[in-house]
């Protein structure tokens, strides 16, 4: 509705909103996307792309990473994963205090459990999947950019994976908590990682969650 009537009356149209689903609704063109999201308001702020993009630390030598990694440092590349494969979920932090950066869905589903058992499920966060550990370091340059407080959950991985280990010491630089080895095996789920059923079966089981408020706390 809102592109049909930017093309009848042949003129800009322009949204202001608190709402993350009407922006997942719309075409979005990051270089009109302005965010308001100071209380002392200090004017708009606009997303650095171009910043994220050189965010990977020099300790990293990208030709090591995947060739889907590498999109994720390169300006267009990364808008355009950012809008197919993230949208939701980045619209959605726009409009948060705090941020919670995860690898995947189960990371998702332990952190929800653990928010709610700490009494957090109504506070202004989001919890945002990156779909893998190298992609971390330009949403966490966004945000924090934003002035969205950032907060790191990821899993330890394969020691003797040399590049892991630099991705690993980098992140441990934030704020962070780093699961031993991986998630499931330190929480002691020992069924199909991707067996989304049982693995939540186990988490409503799953009675050591007050271990892991720390991760929550103010």
């Amino acid at each position: 509705m809102i592109n049909i009537t930017a093309n009848l009356i042949n003129k800009d149209v322009y949204i202001a909103t608190h709402s993350p689903e009407l922006l997942n609704m719309v075409n979005i063109n990051f270089d009109n996307l302005y965010i308001f999201n100071d209380p002392q308001y200090k004017g708009p702020k606009r997303i650095n792309f171009k910043k994220a993009a050189k965010s990977l630390p020099s300790a990293i030598n990208i030709e090591i990473l995947y060739s889907n990694s590498k999109t994720y440092y390169d300006e267009e590349k990364l808008k355009n994963n950012i809008l197919e494969i993230h949208k939701k979920e980045f619209m959605s932090a726009l409009f948060s205090t705090k941020v919670y950066i995860v690898e995947g869905i189960n990371d998702q589903l332990f952190l929800k459990k653990v928010l709610n058992k700490a009494g957090k499920q109504f506070e202004q966060y989001s919890i945002f999947p990156c779909y893998g550990k190298p992609h971390y370091f330009p949403f966490i340059e966004i945000f924090k950019d934003l002035g969205i407080d950032v907060v790191l959950l990821f899993d330890e991985d394969k020691t003797s994976d040399e590049t892991n280990n630099k991705i690993n010491t980098e992140l441990q630089k934030k704020k962070y908590y780093m699961f031993t080895e991986f998630l499931e095996k330190e929480i002691g789920y020992n069924g199909d990682k991707g067996d989304l059923p049982n693995f939540l079966d186990y988490l409503t089981n799953y009675n050591d969650y007050k271990k892991y408020f720390s991760i929550v706390k103010d």
